[in-house]
Formats: C-alpha cells, structure tokens, sequence
C-alpha cells in the first residue's frame, strides 16, 4: 500500500525568490526537480542558452473558480518515493492565484487554510523509509532557503493532519441518542486467534456444533458415525482440542446396561475413595469396575467463540491488523436501536463495514444490512459468507442500487463467498483506497507540473487492485 503525508512550514517568499530555491537545487543535483529539469533539457534541446520559463498555461483546475496555470513548485522522484513542493501564499498577486486556489481546492489538502507556507508532500511505498527520504530533502531544501534568504530563514516543519476521524465522530452522535449505542474493542489474545484459526476449517466448525448441541460425545461414538471420513473427524478432534476449544472428560456407564453413570475431567477419580467405593444402582459393581471411556464436550473458549459465529469476527480482524489496520481504529458488534453491525473500521478517512455470516447469505439478510450501510454512512461494505451469497440477495443490492428511473446510485457490496480469497479481496481493496489517498494528494502537484502524477503511483499498485476507468476518473473529476 502506499503512504501519504504533508509538511508545512510557515515562509514568506515570493514566488520568484521560490524559484532561486528551485534552481540551487537543480544545480546542487543531490535532488533535481523534475519539471525544471525537463524544461530546461527541452531549452537546450530548441538551442535556447538562458530561459526563465517555457512552460505555458496547463489548463485550468476544475474547481479552483477558473484558476490557470502560473504557479510555483516542482516535484522530486528518489527511492519509490515521490516529493512535491509548493510556495503557498494569499492570492493578493496574480503570481500566487494559482497556488492558492487549487491548493483551497484540492482532495487532500483542501480546508486547511495555510497562508503564506512552504507545502511538502510525500508519497511513498510501503517499502520506501519515507521519514529518511524526507529528511534528506529537507535538509537540502534548507540549505538553498539558507543560502538565498537574507536574515534568519529557520524553518519550523509541521505535519499537515490528513485524518477526519469518522469513526469516532460516529460512535460520539450514537452514543448521545436516547438509546446509546453499544459495541466493543477488538480482542485479539493468543487463544482466540489460534481458536478462529481452527474454526475456519469446516470440519472443525461442524463437530464442534455437533458436540455443542450435544453436550458431551465419547471418542468412539464420533469416530464409529463417520465411517470414511474417520481420519477427517480425527484431525478434527486433535485440531479443537489443541486449540482448547474442547474439554476432554471421562464417561463412566454401566457394564450391565451402558448407561451413563456420571462424568468426570479425571481419570483417577473412579479408582479413589470416595467415587471408587459407590455403588451402580443397576449392577451393583462399584465404580471403580464399571466402563470408563474418553470424550469431549465444549470448553468456555470454544463456546464463546461459536456463539453469534464470533469466530469470524475474530478471524477478519486478524487478517485486517495483519494489512495494516491499526486495532484502534476497529469496532465490534456495533449494536444500535435493535441492529447489529459485525465490524467498523476507519481507514483513509472512510468508513467500512462488514456483515459475516457462517451460512448463505439470503435475501432476508440485504434489507437490513442496507439500512445500516446508510444509516452509518459506510462508504464501503462487505459481506463476507462461509457459503454463497443467494441470487435473490444479491437481486435485492441490484435493485437498492437503482433509483427510481432505474439509474444506478449506490454501488452494491463487495461480496466474498468463501473464506480462501478474503484477504485477498481485503488487501486490492485496501489498497486501491490508498491509491486513491496518495492520487488525491498528487493532484494539486499534478496541476503544478502539468503532468498526471497519478499515472505514476498507478505504476506501484497491483492492476488487480485499480478497478478499470480510475485514470479517466481524475481526468473528468479535477481536470479539463
């Protein structure tokens, strides 16, 4: 995934003077700006010794009010990284309307109303150090601030806050309604996790369901109803009891008529006093002498995790921590006004939530799972099932997603059958909306330079994860 931040600094300079900065560091060469650097490459190749600037108008900014090009900044490639820069200032001179308008404009930045300030942006691989990468540039953009400023020219370097804490803002207004919303954190212990990890296999799922309905099942009963599939229910059984979601017991029945006596979590008990010495009410052997066999019953652990399907809960959100989803910023069983909303999380400023469901998911599952979606103002949702989700459910999204005149509005959920591909599915999701974080970011640079730097970026995503029309996107939502 790729990774967006922003740095400010409060400096008054005029765009001219800006440009010096700009220069010193096309010839200082430790970072060259690439714009320059390509127009002035162009000048030597049109036999043009010495230019201030060729570059022309470069169209105009959809909803910077008709602003057109005349703005300073320049943009830096070094290590899977990408660097712009801007001189930010008032738009009280025709030289800086540009910069300023589609600064107040732009998807990233727009609202944070900086006056008069040096903006930086970086946008990175995952893999990239991108707190070295910036250190490195600042420290040689400073030395050209240093060199062709008079006075003291000390910059202070902020980091521009690109989070809306949606998640938060929500569970506040919930939680202020006359009926407070409850929900929980995530948990995600050692044996929970390792106890999911099991419960996602489904031979695991369905003999611990069995012996949960059950109560108790000795080893040889298990094994004895399932002919062929012995080895399968074996496995199974030293899968759930490994993950401690079994409690192994002794049965002692009746050698005379086999039925049960009593059952107990120690062998040893029926040869001690006082158990040893009691007597069968049917065969009068002591206990001590009647059958005693090995079984299994639920455990705590196990019964917690199968309640309400938890397992899954618990199952998602190690996959979602393991993308990268801090576990602040995910929510549990969200239950509000008598609806239940499995998990929440915040990420890129979005909202995303997800409806699991251990069988198929049906028709009578879509109508509500909808008013949440609206009701929470999701801007993804996913339903995630260990079956199909039913045609009839998913006729039911196709026709919430129509208006009236039967124009699409919404976009029905993301729909994952099957636990092999969820993460998977999760992770291109995850990050196309980090490439749309780290375009919406490229976008005032883009202006800037006069080329769409969204291309680039495009480049470190997986094509499986850039649904298709996404260039032509920013090309009819931010520029003509």
């Amino acid at each position: 995934m790729l990774k967006v931040s922003y740095m400010y600094a409060r400096h008054d300079v005029t765009q001219e003077n800006f440009r010096k900065y700009l220069d010193g560091m096309l010839e200082q060469k430790r970072w060259q700006p690439a714009a320059l650097a390509a127009e002035r490459s162009f000048a030597r190749m049109a036999g043009l010794a010495s230019i201030k600037s060729m570059r022309i108008s470069l169209g105009r900014y959809r909803g910077a009010a008709g602003a057109s090009a005349g703005g300073a900044g320049d943009v830096f490639f070094k290590d899977d990284a990408i660097i712009s820069i801007t001189n930010v200032r008032e738009s009280n001179h025709p030289e800086d309307f540009y910069n300023y308008e589609v600064m107040e404009y732009s998807p990233a930045i727009r609202r944070k109303k900086l006056r008069r300030s040096i903006l930086i942006g970086v946008v990175a691989k995952e893999s990239a150090d991108s707190d070295e990468i910036l250190k490195d540039f600042l420290e040689a953009f400073e030395e050209q601030v240093a060199k062709h400023s008079k006075g003291s020219a000390s910059l202070k370097w902020e980091e521009v806050d690109l989070e809306s804490p949606r998640l938060e803002r929500l569970l506040e207004k919930l939680a202020s309604e006359a009926t407070a919303a409850r929900f929980s954190s995530p948990d995600l212990g050692g044996e929970t996790v390792k106890g999911a990890d099991v419960l996602s296999i489904q031979a695991n799922r369905e003999l611990l369901r069995e012996l949960s309905e059950a109560g108790f099942g000795r080893e040889s009963d298990i094994l004895a109803r399932r002919g062929a599939k012995r080895e399968v229910v074996q496995a199974a059984l030293t899968d759930l009891a490994s993950a401690g979601l079994t409690s192994t017991e002794f049965l002692l029945a009746c050698k005379g008529t086999s039925a049960p006596l009593a059952r107990f979590s120690n062998a040893n008990e029926t040869q001690t006093a006082p158990i040893a010495n009691i007597r069968c009410g049917k065969c009068a052997r002591t206990y001590s002498q009647e059958l005693l066999s090995e079984g299994y019953s639920v455990s705590t652990l196990g019964r917690s995790l199968a309640q309400g399907s938890h397992w899954m809960t618990v199952w998602v959100t190690k996959r979602l921590v393991d993308l990268g989803i801090p576990t602040r910023s995910i929510v549990w069983n969200l239950e509000d006004s008598g609806e239940e909303v499995d998990i929440i999380i915040e990420f890129m400023s979005k909202l995303w939530i997800f409806e699991l469901k251990d069988r198929e998911f049906g028709p009578g599952d879509a109508h509500p799972f909808n008013y949440r979606r609206v009701r929470y103002g999701a801007d993804e949702a996913f339903v995630i099932t260990t079956d199909k989700v039913s045609t009839d459910a998913k006729r039911v999204f196709e026709d919430l997603a129509r208006d009236s005149s039967g124009r699409t509005r919404t976009k029905p959920p993301n729909m994952i059958e099957g636990l092999a591909s969820v993460e998977g599915e999760i992770r291109k999701h995850l990050e196309f909306a980090s490439y749309q974080r780290a375009a919406d970011a490229l976008v005032m640079p883009s202006m800037t330079v006069g080329f769409a730097l969204s291309d680039v970026i495009a480049e470190w995503v997986p094509s499986e994860s850039l649904p298709s029309g996404f260039r032509r996107y920013y090309e009819t939502e931010y520029y003509l």
